[in-house]
């Protein structure tokens, strides 16, 4: 195999620019007059005549009505009560203690000993013997020994909790009702009639003179002055600004904007496809060596593994 220079062409894009016009539109400003109307504030002197209330006080004569208290004595009868004591007789209760002395029967609750017998359950713990399983027997031999020769059975002893009953002796103590005769005084009141003095207080009417003053009012007529205010209208003239409003027209000037299209140039960045010639060097193949065995393979040589210095080890081209 040789390598032999060859001249490929390959394309590569490169970055390029380039100016291109394009119509923008830009905003231009400029100034104008115009007529605009403004209204103004004029104010004028004009005489009014207005009706005007004023008040005017004088002072004027009036009658009026006094009650005057007046204060006379009188004699007069007045009933009144007066106390009266006097002694009346009468009757009344009184109660007089009287104690005797009574029988009566009591129960009465005493606490007597007495010995039972109960069943009271006991819990000890006792060692149990256990038979644990035979090991298997030897076969017996020629001596006849038989089973006897293994050890036989083996014993565990294993803890187990037993309960019991047994009898005990408890005293127990118990109340027993006991009627007994007591004496006890009994005390009550009798109720006894006597007779007795009392003061009694009697409300009794009587009559006295007495002086009272009686008070009365008189009606008293009088002159007095008292000041009396009128409103009277009056007419007077006065002077009123009044304003009002004209129209003026005037010239301004204000800025307009306009759009107005320019043609301008600008740089534009574009891609393109240089094509670009380069040399490499190519991998070229002398004639196939013999085949082997095997035969051509599916790459159109025979594989085998006697050359390694051809690709797959085998031939190419063969028909």
């Amino acid at each position: 195999m040789t390598y032999v220079p060859q001249t490929v062409t390959t394309y590569q894009t490169v970055w390029k620019e380039r100016e291109e016009c394009y119509t923008v539109y830009k905003v231009v400003s400029r100034e104008e007059q115009f007529e605009y109307t403004v209204c103004v504030p004029v104010t004028r002197v004009e005489k009014r005549q207005i009706t005007v209330y004023q008040t005017i006080s004088r002072e004027v004569e009036f009658k009026y009505i006094v009650h005057v208290p007046v204060t006379r004595p009188e004699k007069r009868l007045e009933k009144f009560c007066t106390p009266v004591t006097k002694q009346v007789p009468f009757t009344y209760f009184e109660s007089v203690p009287v104690t005797e002395i009574r029988k009566q029967l009591v129960t009465k609750y005493i606490c007597v000993p007495k010995t039972i017998e109960v069943d009271v359950p006991c819990t000890h713990t006792v060692m149990v013997p256990t038979c644990a399983p035979c090991a298997p027997c030897a076969p017996c031999g020629p001596c006849g020994g038989g089973c006897g020769s293994c050890g036989g059975c083996g014993i565990s002893w294993t803890c187990q909790t037993v309960t019991t009953i047994r009898k005990e002796c408890r005293t127990i103590t118990e109340r027993v009702a006991v009627q007994e005769e007591v004496s006890y005084p009994v005390t009550t009141c009798v109720r006894v009639e006597k007779q007795g003095m009392r003061t009694v207080c009697e409300m009794v009417w009587a009559e006295r003179e007495i002086i009272v003053n009686i008070c009365t009012h008189e009606a008293q007529e009088r002159i007095g002055k008292r000041v009396v205010c009128e409103v009277v209208p009056v007419v007077k003239e006065i002077e009123v600004q009044i304003c009002s409003t004209e129209t003026v027209k005037k010239i301004g000037t204000r800025t307009v904007c306009d759009t107005v299209p320019v043609q301008e140039k600008r740089l534009v960045r574009y891609c393109e496809q240089v094509p670009v010639t380069t040399t490499v060097c190519v991998p070229v193949y002398s004639s196939p060596a013999p085949c082997y065995s095997g035969g051509c393979g599916s790459y159109g040589g025979c594989f085998s593994g006697a050359h390694s210095g051809h690709f797959g080890g085998g031939c190419f081209g063969c028909r």
